[in-house]
Formats: C-alpha cells, structure tokens, sequence
C-alpha cells in the first residue's frame, strides 16, 4: 500500500472516530475499536516511512 493511500485512511478513520466519540463516548466498546484500528493504521504508516527512509540513506 501506498503512503498516500495509507494517510488517506487514516484521516478517513480518524474522522469515523471523531463521530463514535460524539455519538458514543470515549470509554464505549465501539470507540475503543476505532481507535484501534487507526492506531493499526498509524503503525502501518510509520512501518512505511521508517523503510522509504532506511532505503533513502543507504542509496
């Protein structure tokens, strides 16, 4: 997956959260979830960007 796509799901994710939150509170079952899953989505990113750049300075 590409970066651009992987921040284009996080923002998408991140704002499904904003809404659970205001909907549900922070301490319900389904906020928790989401929140989860962004910070899947996050990691993923960071897992990108730390190999874009390992692969940048050894080049």
């Amino acid at each position: 997956m590409t970066l651009k796509k992987v921040l284009e799901l996080i923002e998408a994710k991140r704002s499904e959260l904003n809404k659970v939150v205001a909907k549900n509170g922070l301490n319900a079952q389904t906020t928790l979830k989401y929140s989860q899953q962004l910070d899947q989505l996050i990691n993923q990113y960071n897992q990108l960007t730390a190999s874009n750049n390992k692969n940048f300075y050894i080049s």
